[in-house]
């Protein structure tokens, strides 16, 4: 028999399920209960999600990946694309067990630096290939260390300095986020060839490191 989940272990978001849930099947009613309780009063995401159903998402599944991952690759600490899935359910619970995450917008980042100053987990990586410039006075602000960053042209990296320089000027002790290149990887074979948007040419990495 599959054993139950015990959410009352995890340092979950309680503002969006209460503490008294402890289990898959509490998650659930409370989720339901919440929609059907409003009367009709719903936003336009509620009214979305009422009109194309809802997923049940078996929290087991993320903890038993996340530790075949573990056995696999001891020395690598993956961070979890917070793109694919932000669910604050399942962010706290891959923070728990010590995942990184990957945030493409300011919204994830927070969703991340939430879930992770619960357990005081990973590394958070602010990942995009083109950055409104407000977004990154943002990221900067956010946090007492600056997250790292990817990436993948100069026209970013400069950006990224500019921003740092901005914050500077406020806080003289502002340290520099650290920089990490994003190279192209051959994928002509993929269904979705990414190279297409992310990564430096290997022609371009010398340059890059030394700009």
């Amino acid at each position: 028999m599959k054993e139950d989940f015990d959410l009352s272990a995890l340092p979950l978001p309680f503002d969006v399920i209460p503490e008294s849930t402890s289990s898959l099947k509490d998650c659930a009613f409370h989720q339901i209960r919440q929609l059907l309780e409003k009367q009709g009063e719903y936003t336009k995401i509620e009214e979305d999600c009422l009109d194309d159903g809802f997923i049940l998402c078996d929290l087991t599944v993320v903890v038993r990946k996340y530790r075949a991952w573990q056995s696999m690759f001891p020395r690598v600490q993956p961070c979890f694309a917070l793109k694919c899935n932000p669910d604050p359910m399942v962010a706290a619970v891959s923070a728990q067990n010590g995942a990184g995450f990957d945030c493409a917008s300011i919204a994830e980042l927070q969703l991340a630096k939430n879930s992770s100053q619960r357990c005081m987990s990973g590394m958070i990586v602010y990942a995009n290939p083109q950055r409104a410039e407000r977004d990154l006075d943002l990221a900067l602000e956010m946090f007492e260390h600056p997250v790292p960053m990817t990436f993948d042209g100069p026209e970013e990296l400069h950006k990224i300095y500019s921003a740092y320089q901005k914050q500077l000027e406020i806080n003289p002790r502002a340290e520099a986020p650290q920089m990490i290149l994003r190279l192209l990887v051959p994928d002509e074979h993929s269904t979705v060839p990414l190279g297409e948007k992310f990564g430096a040419a290997d022609t371009t990495i010398e340059s890059l490191t030394q700009t």
